[in-house]
Protein backbone atom coordinates (compact mmCIF):
# COMPACT_ATOMS: atom_id res chain seq x y z
CA UNK A 1 0.00 0.00 0.00
CA UNK A 2 1.17 3.66 -0.91
CA UNK A 3 0.26 6.50 0.77
CA UNK A 4 -0.77 9.60 -0.84
CA UNK A 5 -1.80 12.50 1.27
CA UNK A 6 -4.33 11.51 4.09
CA UNK A 7 -5.41 8.84 2.06
CA UNK A 8 -4.26 5.23 1.74
CA UNK A 9 -4.16 3.96 -2.14
CA UNK A 10 -4.18 0.17 -2.88
CA UNK A 11 -2.52 0.33 -5.95
CA UNK A 12 1.61 0.08 -4.99
CA UNK A 13 2.23 0.21 -8.66
CA UNK A 14 0.21 3.79 -9.64
CA UNK A 15 -0.94 5.48 -6.85
CA UNK A 16 -2.43 8.41 -8.85
CA UNK A 17 -4.55 6.15 -10.83
CA UNK A 18 -6.18 4.25 -8.05
CA UNK A 19 -9.80 6.13 -8.12
CA UNK A 20 -11.13 7.75 -5.24
CA UNK A 21 -10.15 7.56 -1.68
CA UNK A 22 -10.58 4.11 0.37
CA UNK A 23 -9.88 4.67 3.44
CA UNK A 24 -9.48 7.80 5.84
CA UNK A 25 -5.80 7.55 7.20
CA UNK A 26 -5.15 10.69 9.35
CA UNK A 27 -8.51 12.50 8.81
CA UNK A 28 -10.66 12.43 12.11
CA UNK A 29 -14.19 11.17 11.52
CA UNK A 30 -15.39 14.37 12.51
CA UNK A 31 -14.13 15.79 8.99
CA UNK A 32 -15.75 13.67 7.18
CA UNK A 33 -18.48 13.78 8.96
CA UNK A 34 -18.93 16.95 8.84
CA UNK A 35 -18.41 17.08 4.54
CA UNK A 36 -21.39 14.70 4.75
CA UNK A 37 -23.41 16.64 5.89
CA UNK A 38 -22.59 19.99 4.40
CA UNK A 39 -23.88 17.40 1.14
CA UNK A 40 -27.12 16.47 2.42
CA UNK A 41 -27.96 20.14 3.77
CA UNK A 42 -27.19 21.21 0.23
CA UNK A 43 -29.23 18.82 -1.46
CA UNK A 44 -32.16 18.77 1.38
CA UNK A 45 -32.17 23.19 0.50
CA UNK A 46 -31.56 22.62 -2.90
CA UNK A 47 -35.10 20.27 -2.95
CA UNK A 48 -36.84 23.12 -0.72
CA UNK A 49 -36.13 25.98 -2.97
CA UNK A 50 -33.19 27.23 -1.66
CA UNK A 51 -29.73 28.36 -3.03
CA UNK A 52 -26.47 28.98 -1.12
CA UNK A 53 -25.82 32.39 -2.21
CA UNK A 54 -22.35 32.75 -0.27
CA UNK A 55 -20.46 30.06 1.65
CA UNK A 56 -23.28 29.77 4.84
CA UNK A 57 -25.74 32.21 3.38
CA UNK A 58 -28.77 30.74 1.57
CA UNK A 59 -31.94 32.46 0.41
CA UNK A 60 -35.13 32.19 -1.52
CA UNK A 61 -37.62 34.43 -3.01
CA UNK A 62 -40.69 34.94 -1.45
CA UNK A 63 -41.51 37.41 -3.87
CA UNK A 64 -39.57 36.61 -6.93
CA UNK A 65 -41.90 39.25 -9.25
CA UNK A 66 -41.57 42.38 -6.57
CA UNK A 67 -44.92 43.63 -5.09
CA UNK A 68 -45.61 47.19 -6.49
CA UNK A 69 -47.37 49.70 -5.54
CA UNK A 70 -47.77 53.65 -6.32
CA UNK A 71 -44.32 54.11 -4.56
CA UNK A 72 -42.32 51.52 -6.20
CA UNK A 73 -41.72 47.30 -6.15
CA UNK A 74 -40.44 45.59 -3.15
CA UNK A 75 -39.38 41.80 -3.23
CA UNK A 76 -38.97 39.84 -0.25
CA UNK A 77 -35.76 37.55 -0.28
CA UNK A 78 -35.83 34.97 3.01
CA UNK A 79 -32.44 33.78 4.22
CA UNK A 80 -31.21 31.58 6.86
CA UNK A 81 -27.78 30.15 7.45
CA UNK A 82 -27.30 26.71 9.54
CA UNK A 83 -24.17 28.48 11.05
CA UNK A 84 -25.41 31.68 11.72
CA UNK A 85 -24.52 35.31 10.91
CA UNK A 86 -23.69 36.80 14.35
CA UNK A 87 -22.45 39.96 12.92
CA UNK A 88 -24.87 40.98 10.40
CA UNK A 89 -25.98 39.66 6.94
CA UNK A 90 -26.14 42.24 3.73
CA UNK A 91 -27.68 41.75 0.65
CA UNK A 92 -27.37 43.97 -2.70
CA UNK A 93 -28.58 44.36 -6.31
CA UNK A 94 -29.10 45.97 -9.35
CA UNK A 95 -32.90 47.20 -10.85
CA UNK A 96 -33.16 46.90 -14.31
CA UNK A 97 -35.66 48.39 -16.23
CA UNK A 98 -37.37 45.70 -19.27
CA UNK A 99 -34.72 46.26 -21.39
CA UNK A 100 -32.05 45.22 -18.81
CA UNK A 101 -30.49 48.27 -18.52
CA UNK A 102 -29.17 48.74 -14.68
CA UNK A 103 -31.50 51.90 -13.63
CA UNK A 104 -30.28 51.86 -9.62
CA UNK A 105 -29.63 49.23 -7.13
CA UNK A 106 -30.98 48.30 -3.78
CA UNK A 107 -29.79 46.58 -0.75
CA UNK A 108 -30.58 45.20 2.63
CA UNK A 109 -29.00 44.40 6.08
CA UNK A 110 -29.44 42.62 9.20
CA UNK A 111 -27.34 43.38 12.19
CA UNK A 112 -27.26 39.62 12.56
CA UNK A 113 -28.41 36.18 12.40
CA UNK A 114 -28.70 33.23 14.41
CA UNK A 115 -27.79 29.57 13.24
CA UNK A 116 -30.95 27.66 11.58
CA UNK A 117 -32.77 31.36 11.93
CA UNK A 118 -34.86 32.94 8.92
CA UNK A 119 -35.37 36.21 8.38
CA UNK A 120 -37.03 38.03 5.62
CA UNK A 121 -35.38 40.66 4.19
CA UNK A 122 -36.71 43.65 1.43
CA UNK A 123 -35.28 44.81 -0.90
CA UNK A 124 -37.28 48.31 -2.48
CA UNK A 125 -37.15 50.70 -4.94
CA UNK A 126 -38.89 54.07 -5.69
CA UNK A 127 -39.83 53.46 -9.00
CA UNK A 128 -43.83 54.66 -9.32
CA UNK A 129 -45.36 51.55 -11.28
CA UNK A 130 -42.69 51.26 -13.50
CA UNK A 131 -41.70 47.26 -14.47
CA UNK A 132 -38.53 46.33 -13.18
CA UNK A 133 -36.62 43.55 -11.92
CA UNK A 134 -33.75 42.85 -9.57
CA UNK A 135 -30.28 41.12 -10.41
CA UNK A 136 -28.54 40.17 -7.13
CA UNK A 137 -25.04 41.04 -7.17
CA UNK A 138 -23.60 40.32 -3.47
CA UNK A 139 -24.31 38.62 -0.49
CA UNK A 140 -22.63 38.96 2.87
CA UNK A 141 -22.80 36.52 5.94
CA UNK A 142 -20.24 38.13 8.25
Amino acid sequence: MTETGTWVSTDATHPEAAGPPLHPLAAPPATLQQRWQRLSLAAKMERLGWAQVTNGLWARWDSPDGEGNIMGVTWKMRVVSPEGCPNGVYVEANVLDTSGTVVGFTNAMLPSLGANSQALMELSTATGEQRVSLEPTKASCY
